[in-house]
């Protein structure tokens, strides 16, 4: 049962109508009406009442606009993308995927040894530090043993549990968490220093990277591995502050010279300056380089001739896949980015260095 109230006050030109309403039950409603807080109250319960009427009347219409905007968008970056939308083909390049430089390819008529040997000798000696932990050794490790790993000068895991299969390890108990990973990597660091004799670069990487040993050497070539130097893709935190802003991505993988290992281990572990002049944040990468600016360690230009990076974070066919530049996905990298990022669109005369998150099955022995 409904009963229908209208309200009257007292205004300086008479008695006015103020608001009509509708309840559901009728009460004493009607006689307590007549003191102005019980007007009041009744009329913003009407104005509430009439502005949730007006969304919930306008909500469906608003959610259908919204949705139909989402479509069209997603539509035209497909068809912007991959030219149609319904595109399951993977991207091929052409031509195809660089390939890792062999020694006895560079030269012609030089087959494996009969002179190759010379040519690795005098390439920059690289011991690569890979980081992994037991639940990887199976899936992701042992196939870097198998692969890439060999044509390093020396390579060593970063591990908590000894694993035959690995060849040589480097043991870090209780630091295979993502916040004690700055204390993995130092330790590294700490080790490879006490083994410097024949390396020239050390190499710290993930075990879902894949390393093409001798491009790097080449991109290493011109440099003093005595000074202190390092080399990787260059990011700035989001909270910009040069230049202790930039680091040396951890995922796409990085290089230090034998000079910088040297001052590291020295200086910033052994007297502790990266702990005590800078802030340790879970971020290892970034913890890195602050420490690396705070000791006076330089970073080498990892761009090559062309203005293409050596160093990536992303896996080999986004990488030579010219149509992700219009991918908003990689708007975070362009954002961080210190040198401008574009993905590889002539592929003649490239020689990358790391791409990342590469499936053990793509990893195949060479």
């Amino acid at each position: 049962m409904r009963c229908l109230i209208i309200v009257y006050i007292q205004g300086e030109t008479g008695v006015q109508k103020v608001a009509t309403c509708y309840l559901r039950k009728c009460t004493k409603v009607c006689n307590e009406l007549v003191t102005a807080q019980a007007v009041t109250t009744l009329l913003m319960v009407l104005n509430m009442r009439f502005i949730l009427g007006r969304m919930r009347s306008l909500f469906i219409p608003v959610l259908v606009f919204v949705i139909v905007v989402f479509v069209v968008y997603k539509c035209a970056i497909l068809i912007q993308i991959y030219g149609s939308l319904f595109f399951w083909e993977t991207y091929v390049p052409s031509p195809p995927i660089p390939s890792q430089l062999r020694l006895w390819e560079d030269t012609p008529g030089l087959n494996e040894g009969d002179g190759a040997a010379d040519l690795r000798s005098s390439r920059p000696r690289l011991l690569c530090m890979i980081i992994t932990s037991p639940k990887y050794h199976s899936t992701r490790a042992v196939h870097v043993a198998n692969t890439w790993a060999r044509h390093c000068t020396r390579h060593v895991f970063l591990t908590s549990q000894h694993d035959p299969s690995l060849g040589e390890t480097i043991m870090s108990p209780g630091q295979d968490t993502y916040d004690r990973l700055w204390y993995k990597v130092t330790s590294g660091f700490q080790w490879a220093y006490n083994n410097l004799e024949d390396i020239d670069w050390v190499v710290k990487l993930d075990d879902d990277t894949f390393l093409l040993v001798e491009n790097l050497q080449e991109a290493l070539k011109p440099y003093d591995p005595a000074k202190p130097q390092a080399m990787g893709m260059q990011l700035k935190t989001w909270e910009w502050d040069p230049p202790m802003s930039v680091y040396l991505s951890g995922g796409a993988g990085y290089v230090l010279s034998r000079g910088a290992v040297t001052l590291l281990a020295e200086k910033g572990l052994r007297d502790k300056e990266c702990e005590t002049e800078i802030t340790v944040t879970k971020a290892e990468d970034v913890t890195m380089g602050r420490c690396l600016h705070h000791l006076g360690i330089s970073l080498l230009n990892s761009l090559d001739e062309k203005g293409r990076q050596r160093f990536h974070v992303y896996p080999p066919l986004d990488v030579v896949d010219p149509r992700q530049e219009l991918f908003w996905k990689h708007l975070w990298l362009r954002k961080i980015s210190v040198h401008p990022y574009k993905f590889i669109e002539a592929l003649v005369n490239y020689s990358p260095v790391t791409p990342t998150h590469v499936p053990p099955r793509r990893a195949k022995p060479f």
